[in-house]
């Protein structure tokens, strides 16, 4: 998320990327800091700053773009970028309850599309047509980088042991998947009212692996967390108070460990922490379970200046796979 996001989302959480345009992405960008040594990271600013090159290169807005280039190539006629398209807007939800919906970002998200043209979009990156818009789909699933065991980088898509292709996410209130089985033959796309969240978005690729292998995915298994993730959440935090950053470098998962070392965790620890005081009880404030078993925590920090929250990653092997700082508005 670009920096000047992030004040936004906490001053309006139910619809943070009202008004977030693609000259505030560009704003963020020379605000932002480059993280040192190249890490491979997951960038929602990414995704805008592109759609911001698009509109610039080919003289175009960005919904007539995709319209134009996606849309009526694959008669996807009930589909658009924001309020384009011409299906029925159904409520989204979270946390159990109906939710406010949000103005989408172009670039990152923003699409709205009826489950039948979805599938029309998966169906084409299974078969990709003969035609400009194919040849940029096999581009597009084309890995460009490892970023872990059996998982490599595309654009955009994920490949999955080289011949399961996959993408998911959320916005306010919905999640999507489009997954790509190239060895069986089978693409499943999922549309759902509910989410979202990077844990909730793994429980739907793994139901979505399982319909495509043939699998009734609501067998699917329930994931198993390590045992003592609750302990070692809040011991991750204790130590980066106590100034510890060597131990939690010790913790993290391999890749973690390459991208970062103890000093950059010490130095980032420290920067967001400078105006904070002193710190205080901290507290499990919420959690959730992925598929994969990781579980996904956060743990909350009483300073002197306010609350603070921390989001980590305890993963099945009782590694640490994340560490991030969450949004707040005090």
């Amino acid at each position: 998320m670009a920096p000047n996001f992030r004040a936004r989302q906490a001053a309006h959480p139910d619809n943070p990327w009202a008004g977030y345009t693609f000259e505030l992405a560009e704003q963020g960008l020379r605000e932002a800091t480059p993280t040192p040594g190249n890490p491979w990271r997951y960038s929602n600013l990414g995704y805008q700053l592109l759609g911001l090159i698009l509109e610039r290169a080919a003289g175009q807005e960005f919904p007539a773009l995709l319209t134009e280039n996606l849309f009526e190539p694959l008669s996807m006629a009930h589909s658009g970028v924001g309020r384009r398209g011409a299906g029925t807007l159904l409520p989204g939800h979270a946390a159990g309850r109906e939710v406010a919906h949000w103005d989408h970002p172009l670039g990152a998200g923003g699409v709205e599309a009826t489950i039948e043209d979805f599938g029309r979009y998966a169906r084409a990156c299974l078969f990709p047509p003969a035609m400009p818009l194919g040849a940029a789909i096999d581009l597009a699933v084309t890995p460009v980088a490892r970023v872990a065991d059996g998982v490599e980088q595309a654009l955009a898509w994920a490949v999955n042991d080289g011949d399961v292709v996959q993408h998911s996410g959320g916005t306010g209130g919905f999640s999507a998947c489009v997954t790509i089985d190239r060895r069986r033959g089978r693409a499943v796309a999922l549309l759902v009212s509910q989410g979202s969240s990077p844990a909730f978005a793994t429980h739907l690729k793994q139901a979505a692996r399982m319909a495509a292998a043939d699998q009734d995915p609501r067998q699917a298994t329930a994931p198993q967390p390590w045992p003592t993730w609750r302990e070692d959440a809040c011991d991750v935090i204790r130590a980066l108070i106590n100034g510890q950053a060597a131990q939690v470098h010790e913790r993290m998962a391999p890749a973690m460990q390459r991208r970062l070392d103890p000093q950059q965790v010490e130095d980032a620890w420290s920067n967001k922490t400078r105006d904070c005081g002193a710190a205080g009880r901290i507290s499990l404030a919420r959690h959730e379970i992925a598929a994969s078993g990781a579980v996904v925590a956060d743990v909350s920090i009483e300073f002197a200046a306010g609350v603070r929250t921390v989001r980590t990653v305890i993963l099945p092997t009782g590694e640490l796979g994340g560490l991030t700082f969450l949004p707040s508005a005090s």
